[in-house]
C-alpha cells in the first residue's frame, strides 16, 4: 500500500504538487472500483464535515476544487482508512 501520510508522506514524492496528483490518482481510483457514491464514506473518513464533503471531493475530481495542502493529506489519510478497512485490518 503506497501511504500518503505520516513519515511516508514524501517518500518517492519531491514536491507537493507530486503528492496532490497521487492522492488524486488513488481517489480516482477508489471511485472508479466503488462507484459515485463512494464519496460519501470518503469525506466521513476524512474526519472534517465542514471542508471535505462528498461534493468537494466530486470538484475535486472535476478539477475546480482548490484545496490546501492539509485537505489534500486528509483525503489521503481517508483512503488509507477505506483500503485499509476493506483489506479487513
Amino acid at each position: 500500500m503506497n501511504l500518503l501520510c505520516g513519515p511516508n508522506i514524501h517518500r518517492g514524492v519531491s514536491s507537493d504538487g507530486e503528492t496532490k496528483r497521487a492522492i488524486l490518482q488513488r481517489l480516482k481510483a477508489y471511485r472508479a472500483a466503488n462507484g459515485p457514491g463512494c464519496l460519501d464514506a470518503v469525506a466521513k473518513a476524512a474526519r472534517s464535515p465542514k471542508t471535505i464533503t462528498a461534493m468537494v471531493l466530486r470538484d475535486v475530481l472535476l478539477g475546480s476544487a482548490v484545496l490546501e495542502m492539509k485537505d489534500w493529506l486528509k483525503i489521503g489519510r481517508a483512503l488509507d482508512r477505506l483500503t485499509e478497512k476493506a483489506a479487513g485490518g
